[in-house]
This record gives C-alpha cells, sequence and structure tokens, in this order.
C-alpha cells in the first residue's frame, strides 16, 4: 500500500499495477498459507474464460455462480475434518464473490436504464475487463486476504485516479487524511488484537467445554460466554482494521466526501462503535463484516425478489451465507439456526413494540430513559449475538450442542416462547414483511 501511495501513484501505467497486484496479492498468500493457495487460480481461469465466450444470460450466470463456490466446497468435503481450513477459505472464498460480482456486473448493463437501481447505475460494466485487470482486481492484496471486497468498476477507477477526482486538495491534505484515517484503523486493530489476547487467557474456547465451566449458574454461564464472544470477535476485526489501513494509505478506500471531510470507507469491515453500542441485531449484522452483508444484499437478496417473500429471500441469503463459509455444522448453527432466527423474531417484533408503546424512535424520550433503554438494548444484542457465536467458536456438533445445552440454550428457548406469545396477538399489532421489506433493506 505505501509502494503504491508514493511510488506508483493511482493513475499511472496501468498495466504495471495490475500486475503488482496480481503478484503481491498472489505472494501474500503463498508466503502465509503455502503453494497450497495456488488452486485457487484454476476456477479464476475458467470463470474468466466462460466470461469472454458466452453472451450474458442465465446459463452463464448459474456457471461464474456455481462453478468457484463448487470448487470451495469441494476443498472444505475432501479435507473432511472439523478444523477451520483457512489456508482453503481465505483465498476461495473472496475470489468466488470478486468473479460472481464481475459477472452479474456484467449482466446489469443490459436491464434498461430507467429500470436500474442505483447501485447497478453506478457499477454495472458494458464489456469483459481484459485479463489483467481481472487477475489484479481479484488477487488485490488489500481485498483477496479476507476482504473487504470492492467492485471491479472500483478498483478501476483507483488504477486510473478518477476515484479523487472530487478530492478538494486546496482544502484537504490527501497524504494527511489518509494517514489519518490509517491510524485511526491501526489503533483500534490493536484495541481488538489485545481483547483478543487477554481473552485467550483468560477465557479460552476450551474452557467453556470443561467441567469448570459448570460450576457457575447459568446467568454467570451467559454472561462469561457472551464476554468470550466481545473479545474472540478481534481475530476478525483486528485484520480487516490492518487491511482497511492499507486502503486508506493506498488511497483505495477513498469514498467520497461527508459533513466532516474526505471519508475513507469504501473498505471498511466492521464499524467498531456501532458494534459496540449496537441497539439491535439487525444493525449488528449491517455493520459486521460490511463487505460481505453488502455483497449479499446487491448479489444475492435482491436478485431473490422474484420470488415475492421477503423472509424467504432472507433464509436462502442466510443460507448462501453458511455454505459460503464451509461445510461445518457450526456455520449451519451460527447463521440459519441463530441469525436468521433472531433476525426472524426481532423484525416482527419491532412493529408490535411500537404499536404497543407508541414510540418510534428513543429520541423522543427523556435522557435518562433513554440511557437505560439503550443499555438493556446493548445487552439484549450482545447476549443474542453471542448464541450464535457458539457456531463460530466450535464447528463440530457435537461441541455446539454441548456448550449451546451448558447455555440451555437461552437465545433459541426465549425466540420461542416469543413467537408463541406472536401467534395470539391481536392482528393490527403485527408486523407486515411488506411494511419491514424498505427498513432492513
Amino acid at each position: 500500500a505505501i509502494y503504491v501511495r508514493v511510488v506508483h501513484s493511482p493513475g499511472d501505467c496501468h498495466d504495471v499495477t495490475h500486475v503488482y497486484f496480481f503478484t503481491t496479492g498472489l505472494g501474500l498468500l503463498v508466503s502465509w498459507l503455502g503453494w497450497q493457495v495456488l488452486h485457487v487460480i484454476i476456477p479464476c481461469l475458467l470463470t474468466y474464460a466462460v466470461m469472454c465466450s458466452f453472451r450474458p444470460s442465465l446459463l452463464r450466470t448459474a456457471v461464474t455462480f456455481c462453478g468457484p463456490l463448487a470448487h470451495l466446497l469441494w476443498g472444505f468435503v475432501s479435507m473432511g475434518s472439523d478444523s477451520f481450513h483457512l489456508g482453503w477459505m481465505a483465498p476461495a472464498c473472496i475470489s468466488a464473490q470478486a468473479m460472481f460480482t464481475v459477472n452479474m456486473d456484467l449482466t446489469d448493463h443490459l436491464i434498461p436504464e430507467e429500470k436500474k437501481n442505483a447501485d447497478q447505475k453506478k457499477l454495472s460494466l458494458a464489456a469483459v475487463p481484459s485479463l489483467l485487470p481481472f487477475l489484479g482486481y481479484t488477487f488485490n492484496p488489500m481485498t483477496s486476504l479476507v476482504g473487504p471486497l470492492i467492485n471491479i468498476k472500483e478498483y478501476d477507477h483507483f488504477v486510473r485516479g478518477v476515484h479523487l477526482n472530487d478530492f478538494d486538495s486546496r482544502k484537504y491534505s490527501l497524504a494527511w487524511r489518509s494517514l489519518r484515517a490509517s491510524l485511526i484503523c491501526i489503533v483500534e486493530s490493536t484495541i481488538m488484537f489485545t481483547g483478543l489476547f487477554i481473552g485467550s487467557r483468560v477465557l479460552p474456547s476450551s474452557f467453556f467445554l470443561g467441567d469448570e465451566f459448570m460450576e457457575y449458574n447459568l446467568v454467570s454461564r451467559i454472561l462469561l460466554f457472551a464476554l468470550h464472544t466481545l473479545l474472540d470477535f478481534g481475530k476478525y476485526i483486528g485484520v480487516w482494521k490492518l487491511l482497511e489501513a492499507a486502503s486508506c494509505v493506498s488511497t483505495l478506500g477513498y469514498s467520497g466526501s461527508d459533513h466532516n471531510g474526505p471519508a475513507f470507507h469504501l473498505c471498511r469491515q466492521a464499524h467498531l462503535g456501532s458494534l459496540l453500542f449496537a441497539k439491535s441485531c439487525l444493525m449488528y449484522s449491517v455493520k459486521f463484516n460490511c463487505a460481505t452483508h453488502r455483497y449479499i444484499k446487491r448479489y444475492i437478496f435482491k436478485r431473490l425478489a422474484f420470488l415475492g417473500n421477503w423472509y424467504v429471500s432472507l433464509f436462502l441469503s442466510t443460507l448462501y451465507i453458511s455454505i459460503w463459509h464451509g461445510i461445518h455444522f457450526g456455520y449451519m448453527w451460527a447463521f440459519l439456526v441463530s441469525e436468521f432466527f433472531i433476525l426472524f423474531v426481532e423484525i416482527r417484533y419491532v412493529t408490535v413494540v411500537q404499536n404497543l408503546t407508541g414510540v418510534h424512535s428513543l429520541s423522543s424520550l427523556s435522557l435518562p430513559v433513554r440511557i437505560l433503554l439503550r443499555a438493556i438494548l446493548m445487552v439484549y444484542t450482545h447476549l443474542s449475538v453471542s448464541s450464535g457465536y457458539i457456531g463460530m467458536s466450535f464447528l463440530n456438533r457435537h461441541d455446539v450442542l454441548l456448550v449451546a445445552g451448558r447455555l440451555c440454550f437461552y437465545c433459541h428457548a426465549v425466540g420461542g416462547v416469543l413467537l408463541l406469545v406472536y401467534l395470539v396477538l391481536p392482528a393490527h399489532l403485527k408486523v407486515s414483511p411488506v411494511s419491514q421489506k424498505r427498513k432492513i433493506s
């Protein structure tokens, strides 16, 4: 990132930049995970050949979607264990996303202009990019290691330097602004890694499988695992923030200007403040792993609108996320059994609570009441999230069910009771999926 920013600035020789990103990205993957990661080049080249050989069609979309995904799943199945296969998942997951987005952006170009949404108008591609930009985009080291994901058009704007056309150099210093954004990310990463280090010593995952854990009462066990979840998230957010820092230094992460001046949020994967003070699981899911959420929203969820059922679209999107992460019971638990279930209950009860209380915004309440309700909602959010994180911590079915049982399936038990209560509520209090569609999107 520093080399790109200082030596080879955006807008210089494009081919050299593409080659640099391809070789450095692939080199980092090899140095980090070994030569086995080179397997990811095969589906990449095959997908590119399909895009060049066939016109945009349902068949081409199916091939570019199912091909890399099948390669990804074949790797998970062939390894056949309950461990986390970082050497397979890290490059294959991100490249599968990248290849599919290129094809969908090409397909979106065929949609009449008046029927395109804002994302399609901004990101659709008129022609298949040449091979060098495609490889540079897919293996860009700032976005191919563990995310975050950007679109090839955004990558192309960065390489050509046009992403800075609206930057006011007379009012702001690009060097200082990008450096400041990068330093903030590094500080946040340090905080998360520190929390991870403390958590791994005080509350390791093995602690929740031992007999000592059962010496605590139920409330203490739930709170201890919620604390473990909060600290253990550092292994994700810490790495994401380092990559975000690199994108800020290189200016790849420049996202335009807001009320605070130039912003560098394009490659943001997690908003630390919003996560810590999230008031709902919906807000948490949006602010955690932002790039994947944006990808699912643009290319999976919205494309399922033809099914005519909002919840079916949400279920299939969540199913895709769990399969995309790997063939493990833990991922099914985290995303389908927990995240989908919690969001299903939460979204239905938002309007119920609003209709019962007449309160549609916390800002309309007095300050003491607002603080109290925010604290209650924050506790609810982190406890709910930790219930799903059981699957991420213990991937195999035995350990997931053991820990969930030790916590008495608290989140699912409460959610089940709420759904039974929901069935007997008056019709005028119930949530309509249509009324919530715009809000959730």
